[in-house]
């Protein structure tokens, strides 16, 4: 058989080279090929996560505009306090007396910024593994989520929101 290749390639070098050069374009072609569908696939995940951060992002925004607005009373010494503040002395949040129509605008914002958390950590921790800005995310569902118990409300908007969390592993 070795013989039968050696008098093969002695009898018609150019065809042998022609068989080599066809071998390795297509192996460029299909090396090509995939390289193209990858970078195609990063670039749609880099922009999913753009997307993620900047949705998320506009939420927070919203729903630092309403905690800065709004005021509530604290039931121990009735002093009023911006939810913000009380959101800052996480994890003793003192229990609040709040409006319910602001609490509802707020749940609104928050199961928002859940879901958006939800699809982030669906699309982006797969890939990545870890993501700090995730963490931060987190942080401030958590401290959200703890000052709606501490004002004792719930609404669907929140139930939605704590099924988000669920899933994004925010909360047990």
């Amino acid at each position: 058989m070795f013989e039968f290749i050696l008098e093969f390639i002695r009898s018609d070098p150019k065809l042998v080279l022609m068989i080599f050069a066809l071998l390795i374009s297509t192996f460029a072609a299909s090396l090509a090929l995939t390289v193209k569908k990858i970078n195609e696939t990063n670039r749609f995940y880099d922009k999913l996560e753009a997307d993620s951060v900047y949705q998320i992002s506009e939420n927070i925004k919203n729903i630092e505009r309403i905690l800065t607005g709004t005021t509530g009373e604290k039931s121990s010494d009735n002093s009023r306090v911006t939810l913000r503040d009380a959101m800052d002395d996480y994890p003793n949040i003192p229990a609040l007396i709040v409006s319910a129509d602001e609490l509802e605008k707020l749940s609104k914002h928050f199961a928002d910024m859940c879901a958006n958390l939800d699809k982030y950590n669906d699309n982006v921790i797969n890939r990545k593994g870890f993501c700090m800005k995730l963490q931060e995310y987190r942080n401030y569902a958590r401290r959200i989520l703890s000052l709606f118990e501490k004002t004792g409300f719930n609404n669907i908007s929140l139930g939605f929101a704590q099924l988000h969390l669920k899933r994004a592993g925010v909360v047990q």
